[in-house]
């Protein structure tokens, strides 16, 4: 975990953001030590790639960040150390915040597997639902089985 790369606020270009959403496997795009082979989602805080660490040959998740103050700069580093000190088996663990062509991002775990919300389609939550994905979605995190 490193938060090695920590310039100030700053806005990517849209040329960055062009070519990270045409990333795929066949052409992959550079961004620092990954290659972005493709988008996994997005969201409120931005969008998650699906890249491969170059330096270790494995498959991370880049999920990017809007930082475009100092004080969304102290917000993010203080956000990344929390997570990062973190062990909970229903965490993805965070490896490195990183700012590379004015991308800011949290390298992670990649997991693979359903979103939330095609499982809840799936599985038709409700008081009724049971098994371990039920019992994963109803439960928040206890801070006695949090380490860090």
């Amino acid at each position: 975990m490193s938060d090695s790369s920590t310039p100030g606020p700053s806005t990517p270009s849209g040329e960055i953001l062009d070519r990270l959403g045409r990333a795929r496997a066949d052409a992959p795009v550079p961004l620092g030590r990954y290659e972005v082979v493709g988008r996994l989602g997005s969201g409120g805080m931005g969008t998650v790639y699906d890249a491969v660490d170059r330096e270790r040959g494995t498959p991370v998740a880049l999920k990017t960040v809007q930082v475009d103050t100092a004080k969304a700069v102290a917000v993010i580093k203080r956000e990344f150390r929390v997570v990062a000190d973190m062990a909970h088996p229903n965490l993805a663990p965070v490896y490195e915040l990183a700012c590379e062509e004015g991308v800011w991002f949290f390298a992670m775990e990649r997991v693979d597997g359903n979103t939330l919300l095609e499982w809840a389609r799936e599985a038709s939550i409700g008081p009724r639902a049971t098994g371990p994905m039920a019992e994963a979605a109803t439960v928040s995190l206890d801070p006695s089985q949090i380490s860090g």
